[in-house]
């Protein structure tokens, strides 16, 4: 079994919705937060400056309980905003356009690079949080835009603009029909 999902599980009351987090990895320095219901997929990572730490700062604790409640809230507002922006964005990209064709076949060559080496990946499906947390990893660190057209969701965070553009590659596969769906996968 994958340590990643048997990691830590938790809920956050939020105006009125429950919200399920998975905490991938805690340390001193370092929290892994993803969001498992509603939507699902969406994670963030946070590390912490070492000046921070030589002051004695931590996230074990309950000051790391309310930063992981934090993170899983900005995670379902995140999902949240590309809900609503998914629409028009399927709309913008219609099968055919030069844009779409551009972006889906540049996001299939990398993903068949970042799979290379590891069958373990092949064998997950497309929503499994393992293979999305790799395959984001991978882009972060080697991906590279068509060169032209480039589509971008613009947000202060490059990783996140990874994961909503990957979620926006499966949207166009017609991997999922609604948003709800992102995180149901067996087992989850």
């Amino acid at each position: 079994m994958h340590s990643e999902l048997s990691s830590t599980r938790f809920t956050v009351a939020h105006e009125g919705v429950t919200l399920q987090g998975r905490e991938l990895l805690r340390d001193h320095r370092r929290l892994a937060v993803q969001l498992i219901h509603p939507y699902g997929l969406l994670c963030c990572t946070l590390h912490m400056p070492s000046f921070m730490v030589a002051t004695g700062a931590t996230l074990l604790g309950p000051s790391g309980d309310e930063r992981r409640a934090h993170v899983l809230r900005l995670l379902y507002a995140d999902a949240q905003r590309f809900h609503a922006l998914l629409p028009g964005l399927l709309h913008a990209l219609p099968p055919g356009d030069e844009r779409t064709i551009a972006f889906m076949e540049g996001m299939d060559a990398q993903l068949v690079q970042a799979h290379s080496g590891r069958p373990e990946l092949d064998a997950l499906p497309w929503n499994h949080p393992v293979r999305f947390r790799r395959e984001v990893q991978w882009l972060r660190h080697h991906g590279e835009w068509p060169a032209e057209g480039r589509l971008s969701l613009v947000h202060e965070d490059p990783e996140l603009e990874w994961q909503l553009l990957l979620l926006l590659h499966h949207a166009l596969h017609r991997r999922f029909a609604v948003a709800e769906s992102w995180g149901n996968w067996a087992g989850n």
